[in-house]
């Protein structure tokens, strides 16, 4: 007891102090301070030899954190628990004999998730009691047991009987006069009540609304209501969540049906259909089973593993059975429980989507919206069936079937027992004949349609009869806009250039063997290039870089317009240059393909040589050197008539500027260094002599190149940066956070920003800084 009077005057002493108004304040002293993993906002410090935790905000210490949930650690000192809140506000002061957080949340966890509840019990000599996330005690600890049921119900325990409290009050509502009290994990108003064995419903305040006779209970909810089940001499009830009767009879097992309101009635070990609110079997329990329901269809299963469809009807839609059945959607893809494809629910839990994967989850929900088929499997045949059960593709005909999707229009590919394929429309007409197969080859290459799925499931990659004396597949495209074949197979390979044309390599060993040809997406032949063209790539939307060969020389290259005509070529243009040329920057994940601000860069014997898209040579020749334009801004180069110390294999004896596409200097050549900076493609890091700096290449000076070091982290909002010896911390903007003042800085990657706050070594001391740049009063000589 006197243990516990010493920690509450000790705890009343620490909490005016951390809520005291601060005046100048004494450094305390330790052996050691550090970060401690996974346990933000604490942090370690050592005194005496033996390590603590401790919150900076609060100056609170404890000797232990026995565990960190809902935004409060529970913690241990001399022998006793309390909690700190993540602010550093001492919730619970360390005068109990036990603390737990209890606290509830739908699915998986994710920062920025919202609870159900979060309380905290509290033990003290065997007895328990609560307190809310504000360190409010609701029930003081004389309870002989406690255990929380829902947010609105606290059950507890004297003399071996229970009751229960208001969460939110800690009032009781209900006197302890139970054997057991328990959660229903469905409904937050109500509790499961036993005694003698036999169990009941209560309502929050009390009131019974299933009578405590029941010899088992348990709780359905469905896709739009909830009953309670109860069990009672053989026979069933089905209560509405205000005790009002719904069912009653010989249904001993009851369960939900995933997404839907019907409930599954099992009776003599087979299944059927009830519809709860009417009260009516809709299907006698007849199957074995009831696998999937989706947009108000059940797939049943009868003994034997035969399968058929119900509706909510009970009526079954096919006179025979299958041997499989599945639903399937517009692409063919299986759907269970009626599945939906939803965007909102990734926002929901804290998701970061690309743009791509946007792209991606709105074309499912758009095939999603389409009509559903049921696929039937029998005798190693598969067949089509629409929602109704009419017959789309019989059955019998083919080895499988599968619904194809373009741009909300339904086909289907249908094989044989060869594995051939023919494409049907929706009325079943052949639009092209089994001739084909599919097949993934390395020879197709649709990348360039990743960004327009629907643009790319125009067309089906199809292999025809592989001739014997050829080593590749002979491939073909199939377009379902126009419903037919634009490209015969042959051995050759497809590769779409971007979303208007694609190219054509014959391969093989007759003589149009390396060919290469143009083609537009309707699959009209444009271009047929002479034998020494290699390959052929696209700049921009209305350019081709043509790449020819000349012998076993490396490559040159061409540019041409789309009609083929040659705009500009140059036999010493080659793709990446040669050892003379600079390697110049490139922003991260930017492409420098094509053109740019209207100029394409010859890498060449020249060197600043440039061609505008009339194929017109451009120079700029007041540079010995010019790198692509980015956004419109290029980095020149000049020669340095004298040695440099900073001299390197990529730059050479240069200095750096830049200028804009029309050939105004934005930043004249004077830096012996530059490299791309972050993921920003203005960002420069330049270096003058022995300093570097920021800059922006449309000509703002962020940081002058007097620093030591300028370091980027990927996900963190600050630069780390070095000046005369000293680290300190800016915006990429350059406005100074930390003054270059200390000898080290070290950031908390599970603090504020991934950054605060920060831990700083300044002469012999380390002590830890806020965001504001004020110190906190505790240091050491050691980390």
């Amino acid at each position: 007891m006197l243990r516990r009077i010493h920690n509450i005057l000790l705890t009343m002493l620490v909490i005016y102090i951390s809520n005291a108004p601060i005046q100048a304040q004494e450094w305390q002293t330790f052996d050691k301070i550090s970060f401690s993993d996974y346990t933000h906002p604490l942090v370690n410090v050592t005194k005496d030899g033996i390590k603590y935790y401790y919150h900076l905000d609060s100056q609170v210490w404890m000797d232990d954190m026995h565990n960190r949930a809902a935004g409060m650690t529970v913690g241990m000192k001399d022998g006793a628990y309390g909690v700190v809140r993540d602010d550093g506000k001492l919730i619970v002061p360390f005068v109990y004999d036990e603390v737990r957080v209890e606290d509830d949340y739908e699915g998986q966890w994710y920062e920025g998730i919202p609870y159900n509840y979060k309380f905290i019990v509290l033990q003290q000599d065997g007895l328990y009691g609560y307190a809310d996330t504000n360190g409010h005690v609701l029930a003081q600890p004389k309870y002989q047991q406690l255990k929380v049921i829902s947010k609105d119900i606290i059950a507890v325990a004297k003399d071996n009987r229970w009751g229960w409290l208001d969460a939110l009050t800690g009032d009781l509502l209900q006197p302890c006069i139970y054997d057991e009290v328990s959660k229903t994990y469905l409904f937050d108003h109500y509790v499961i009540v036993t005694n003698s064995g036999k169990e009941g419903v209560a309502t929050k305040d009390g009131t019974l609304v299933v009578p405590v006779e029941q010899e088992q209970l348990h709780f359905i909810k469905t896709k739009d209501y909830n009953y309670i089940h109860a069990l009672k001499g053989g026979l069933a009830t089905l209560y509405g969540i205000s005790g009002e009767v719904m069912v009653e009879g010989d249904f001993p097992t009851l369960s939900a049906i995933a997404h839907s309101n019907m409930l599954s009635i099992r009776k003599n070990k087979h299944v059927g259909l009830l519809n709860p609110q009417t009260g009516k079997v809709v299907l006698e329990p007849q199957f074995s089973s009831i696998i999937n329901y989706t947009r108000g269809l059940y797939i049943v299963v009868r003994d034997h593993n035969l399968y058929n469809v119900a509706n909510g009807e009970g009526q079954l839609l096919f006179s025979t059975d299958f041997e499989r059945l599945d639903f399937v959607n517009a692409e063919g893809r299986v759907k269970v429980s009626g599945q939906v494809v939803d965007i909102s629910a990734y926002s929901e839990r804290g998701v970061n989507l690309t743009p791509q994967q946007i792209a991606n989850i709105k074309y499912e929900v758009k095939v999603d919206s389409l009509p559903y088929y049921i696929r039937g499997y029998k005798e190693g045949t598969e067949g089509l069936y629409d929602w109704t059960g009419k017959t789309v593709v019989p059955q019998g005909k083919y080895r499988t079937v599968k619904p194809y999707c373009y741009d909300q229009s339904v086909c289907f590919i249908v094989e044989n027992t060869e594995r051939k394929i023919s494409v049907l429309d929706a009325q079943g007409k052949t639009l092209l004949p089994m001739d084909y197969w599919v097949k993934d080859t390395y020879q197709y290459n649709a990348q360039a349609l990743s960004s327009n799925l629907t643009l790319k499931k125009r067309y089906l990659e199809i292999v025809g009869q592989k001739n014997e004396d050829s080593y590749t597949e002979s491939i073909g495209l199939f377009d379902f806009e126009i419903g037919k074949l634009i490209v015969s197979p042959a051995p050759q390979s497809i590769k779409w250039l971007n979303e208007n044309y694609f190219r054509i390599v014959k391969q093989g060993i007759e003589e149009n063997l390396g060919r290469v040809s143009l083609y537009d997406k309707e699959g009209n032949a444009l271009l047929q290039f002479d034998k020494e063209v290699r390959d052929v790539e696209m700049l921009g939307n209305h350019f081709l870089l043509v790449e020819k060969a000349e012998g076993y020389n490396s490559p040159v290259y061409v540019l041409m317009d789309i009609q083929g005509n040659i705009l500009y070529e140059n036999p010493q243009w080659k793709v990446r240059g040669s050892y003379g040329h600079i390697n110049f920057p490139e922003p991260e994940g930017r492409s420098i393909a094509g053109f740019h601000a209207g100029l394409k860069k010859i890498y060449a014997d020249e060197t600043n040589l440039f061609i505008n898209e009339k194929g017109e040579p451009k120079r700029f020749t007041d540079y010995e050197q010019v790198g692509e334009f980015i956004e419109d801004y290029g980095i020149v180069a000049k020669k340095m008539t004298t040695s440099s110390a900073s001299n390197t294999y990529r730059t050479g004896n240069h200095l750096f500027g830049v200028i804009d596409a029309s050939g105004k200097e934005v930043f004249p050549p004077i830096w012996s260094d530059v490299h791309a900076f972050g993921n920003s493609s203005l960002l420069l890091q330049v270096r003058l002599g022995d300093k570097v700096g920021l800059v922006d290449k449309r000509g703002v000076i962020i940081l002058e190149p007097e620093y030591e070091y300028i370091e980027w982290s990927s996900g963190k909002p600050y630069l780390q940066i070095r000046k005369d010896g000293k680290e300190g911390l800016i915006t990429a903007e350059g406005k100074v956070v930390i003054e270059p003042r200390y000898d080290n800085i070290r950031t908390s990657y599970e603090g504020e920003e991934k950054t605060w706050p920060i831990l700083v070594k300044d002469g012999d001391w380390y002590y830890f800084v806020r965001k504001n740049g004020k110190p906190y009063t505790i240091r050491s000589k050691s980390n």
